[in-house]
């Protein structure tokens, strides 16, 4: 028998108009260089943007309380457009307290079901750091991407990755 998990994803536009907040304050805490390069600078810029796409971020929530974020958006990469990468998988963020437990794991999955299932994507992209100390480039291979290519990219080694659906 297992037990169910205490985890809820739902989009953005399911959830209450606080959790947008909250999402937007992690991604200028997480990603505040890389949003500058879409000139998003503040967490009201963030707010905004993700209003645009809140149905196709979703939160995943214990009791109610965002812990972790994903989204599908058209361009992760300023200066990149002509590479054809696109969509990609962004902004996978966990809250500390939460990292650990598989929210990840669980919201990529959700994510790349709905990409698959819901958009009839046949592939979809995501960057993530790959310097020396990173984990990132194999935890999103053994989800099934493959690296298309490395580069750096705001100063940041990383690691273009695709998966193929």
């Amino acid at each position: 028998m297992t037990c169910p998990s205490p985890y809820q994803i739902k989009t953005l536009l399911e959830c209450p108009p606080d959790h947008a907040k909250v999402l937007a304050e992690w991604e200028m805490l997480e990603w505040s260089k890389e949003n500058a390069a879409f000139g998003i600078h503040s967490v009201e810029d963030a707010l905004q943007e993700l209003q645009k796409i809140s149905g196709q971020v979703f939160v995943a929530t214990v009791q109610g309380v965002p812990v972790g974020t994903g989204r599908i958006i058209k361009d992760d990469m300023a200066g990149f457009e002509d590479q054809g990468w696109t969509p990609w998988v962004a902004s996978v963020y966990v809250d500390g307290p939460a990292r650990g437990g598989g929210v990840a794991r669980l919201l990529l999955n959700h994510i790349l079901h709905f990409a698959k299932d819901t958009l009839r994507l046949p592939r979809i992209y995501l960057y993530c750091n790959s310097g020396e100390k990173s984990y990132l480039p194999d935890f999103y291979a053994k989800m099934g991407f493959r690296l298309v290519q490395k580069l750096t990219y705001l100063g940041s080694e990383v690691s273009v990755m695709v998966q193929e659906f």
